[in-house]
């Protein structure tokens, strides 16, 4: 577990599988169609070997229709989220690792994906690790599922989103892009290219709590403090300025991945 962040570390890493089992249960699914526009333009081919990385519980890994069309492995540094993974996707082999030890020969790998995790090992250190498990014309696609606070907001969603990002301190995260820095100044990977899928879903109240502790920085809390938080963002949830329902009184909130795609150089 060596260069593993500790809040990832403290957060996922447990013994026992409650950390990954939370986890599974609040987060919620991708949205198919951005699944499918991964695909095409990482160009996922029937036969291709593919290593995931970070896959935790395999919340990525279970979208990929007709998944024994690939040789596709996954490498998850953490117990509780092997575990997890173990228990949802059998069929699928998944090794403990990291973006900084892939157990698997150099050129072995058609394709990488990093689903919602690059942001903890990305530095040049992690990108030369990936760079010698990749063929070469290799491809590597990272992608994020997180609230889209590019479009705009309704007050609540965005006043939940500010108070805890504002727990995030030095904790790596997407939203801040300090991640690209590991593609500057390098000569294994091509520029990035991004696609963006956009779309709304909807979600019982409680749920907005339970995915916001499923963060890695927020599950670190102190147990008061994340009370503290729970609390404020229940009470900004049932004022709900802005708040629209659907007809099962369900809340609808703004969503989006962002995709990146890059090639191998040499």
């Amino acid at each position: 577990m060596e260069n593993i962040h500790q809040v990832a570390k403290e957060a996922w890493d447990r013994n026992d599988a409650c950390a990954g089992d939370f986890y599974d249960r609040v987060r919620p699914p991708y949205h198919a169609e951005a699944i499918e526009l991964a695909v095409e333009k990482i160009e996922l081919k029937p036969g291709d070997r593919v290593i995931e990385l970070g896959s935790g519980t395999g919340k990525f890994t279970c979208m990929i229709n007709e998944i024994e069309r690939y040789e596709w492995v996954v490498i998850e540094p953490g117990a509780s989220m092997r575990k997890v993974f173990g228990k949802n996707i059998p069929h699928v082999k998944c090794l403990p690792g990291s973006g900084y030890s892939i157990p698997i020969p150099d050129k072995w790998a058609d394709k990488i994906i990093v689903a919602q995790a690059f942001h903890w090992f990305a530095d040049h250190d992690a990108l030369r690790e990936i760079n010698r498990v990749l063929k070469d014309n290799g491809r590597l696609c990272l992608l994020w599922m997180v609230p889209d606070t590019a479009a705009y907001q309704p007050p609540w969603q965005q006043s939940v989103f500010d108070l805890y990002r504002s727990y995030q301190g030095s904790t790596p995260g997407y939203d801040d892009l300090l991640w690209t820095r590991a593609f500057r100044d390098q000569k294994l990977f091509g520029e990035l290219q991004q696609y963006i899928f956009r779309y709304s879903r909807t979600c019982r109240d409680e749920d907005i709590w339970l995915g916001i502790a499923s963060i890695s920085y927020i599950s670190y809390l102190d147990e008061d403090v994340k009370k503290d938080v729970k609390e404020r963002i229940t009470a900004i949830v049932a004022a709900g300025n802005g708040m629209k329902r659907d007809e099962l009184g369900r809340v609808w909130n703004l969503w989006r991945t962002d995709i990146y795609i890059s090639d191998k150089l040499t």
